[in-house]
């Protein structure tokens, strides 16, 4: 129920339920990217590489929105 409330508090004129979201979760998915860029690393050349590429090429990152939203819907971190 907090999330629901905190979601109808953060509305900004013309911002759809998930760009809202994001805005709440926005600390959290900036950890999601620095661990993701601290993964991609590697002696390997060719693995940076490839990894500096997927996570540059970015996307909605839906399954982390997903998760974050979940935990705190239920006061978890």
């Amino acid at each position: 129920m907090a999330l629901h409330a905190e979601l109808q508090t953060a509305a900004a004129p013309g911002s759809t339920p998930m760009e809202r979201l994001i805005g709440l979760l926005q600390d959290e998915l900036a950890d999601v990217e620095t661990i993701l860029a601290e993964r991609a690393a590697s002696p390997v050349a060719t693995i940076p590489d490839l990894s500096g590429y997927l996570i540059a090429a970015g996307g909605k990152r839906l399954r982390p929105v997903l998760t974050l939203a979940s935990a705190r819907a239920v006061g978890g971190r």
